[in-house]
């Protein structure tokens, strides 16, 4: 943290303190906020589409300058990137939403031999798309 124009009151400069430190605490809170799982982490989706956007403009950009067949790789690698950031980042959001709903449903059963079943059949892998669903 840095202050300009630190010439001023002990007062004034308290006041310039607290409103950085307010600033740092707010800013945080978003974040942290937009972490949460319950609300699907929005911040993680946020980051999967830009993510996305980023490749559609970088990928198509470097393969202009290599050459007209590698712009247009380039072009549906960046496509394809963006369509699989958003369709992922958009299904682990909703993983997300449906994991925390069937974890406090699940704790509202208050039924102990329910709960390590359950957590059983969580440590298993799907074998297949049908299963993983």
């Amino acid at each position: 943290m840095s202050i300009k124009n630190c010439i001023d009151t002990s007062d004034g400069i308290t006041q310039k303190i607290i409103s950085q430190y307010k600033g740092d605490v707010i800013n945080q809170f978003y974040k942290i906020f937009g972490s949460l799982n319950i609300i699907g982490n929005p911040m993680g989706l946020l980051r999967n589409i830009s993510t996305g956007f980023q490749d559609l403009t970088t990928k198509p950009a470097k393969g202009f300058v290599q050459g007209p067949a590698e712009f247009g790789k380039g072009i549906v690698q960046g496509t394809g990137s963006l369509v699989a950031h958003s369709v992922g980042g958009a299904f682990n959001s909703l993983s997300k939403i449906t994991g925390t709903v069937s974890t406090g449903l699940a704790n509202l059963a208050f039924d102990d031999e329910f709960e390590e079943h359950r957590q059983k059949e969580k440590m298993k892998k799907p074998k297949n798309i049908i299963q993983g669903l």
